[in-house]
């Protein structure tokens, strides 16, 4: 992996929470135009940058909703999502099912008990 976007999959992995994480902020982190760190990130991991901010916001999401004493607005707020709905919506999109339903499912257990 090219070593800019190794570095821009770092900054993202650790500031997935923050509101202003985009393009913009990301290819000032790095000091290239939005649009050559666009076509260079796209290129090398076939995701362009917000599909892959979703994703790892989506993924915290998804270990933050086993807590039962957060609320789904709070877990929103801890993965960078402004807007609860919008949240909903985005979780939604990319996992099938909205994150309180997520939340309900029964956690699979693989340990063998023979």
């Amino acid at each position: 992996m090219n070593g800019t976007v190794f570095t821009v999959c770092h900054i993202i992995k650790r500031n997935y929470a923050s509101c202003d994480l985009n393009i913009l902020t990301l290819s000032r982190s790095v000091y290239l135009s939005p649009a050559y760190l666009s076509n260079l990130f796209k290129k090398e991991t076939g995701q362009t940058i917000g599909q892959y901010i979703t994703m790892v916001r989506i993924q915290m999401a998804k270990e933050l909703l086993n807590d039962e004493t957060l609320k789904l607005y709070q877990i929103a707020k801890a993965c960078g999502y402004s807007n609860q709905n919008y949240f909903s919506k985005a979780f939604k999109k990319n996992v099938g099912i909205n994150p309180s339903k997520y939340r309900r499912q029964p956690v699979l257990d693989f340990t063998e008990s023979d």
